[in-house]
């Protein structure tokens, strides 16, 4: 019975936090509007997203890719006044790939071209 009034007494304390949390002081609507315009009219959202993914291309861990996406964006935030910008390594990998070219077939009964893709991180496929 005790172990049931903790559970109950915990529960409702979990769920007053959030209310208790938001009983804050009111945000500004002067900062919130330059918030809100510096997002609707000089925002880098598209360009960043556009760069990272369509010229670096796909990130893997230990990927060129994502040591042009490390590069970039550190020389992004410096030239953006981060003056502390820098790569941290996160740890050992292993070998890291790139795709350079993929080409897939059916070869019988007759030879037609297909299309697929290979999974990151397997071994190189082999000819049968």
């Amino acid at each position: 019975m005790h172990t049931l009034r903790l559970l109950a007494l915990a529960s409702g304390l979990v769920a007053a936090t959030p209310a208790l949390a938001q009983q804050g002081t009111k945000a500004d609507p002067t900062v919130l509007a330059k918030i809100k315009d510096e997002g609707l009219n000089r925002s880098k959202v598209m360009e960043t997203a556009f760069y990272l993914t369509d010229v670096c291309g796909p990130r893997l861990a230990n990927s060129e890719g994502l040591n042009r996406a490390n590069q970039w964006t550190q020389k992004q935030l410096t030239s953006w006044g981060l003056t502390k910008a820098t790569i941290e390594p996160w740890g050992t990998f292993g070998r890291g790939w790139d795709i350079e070219k993929s080409y897939v077939a059916m070869t019988a009964p007759t030879t037609t071209p297909s299309s697929g893709l290979l999974k990151p991180g397997r071994p190189a496929p082999t000819a049968l």
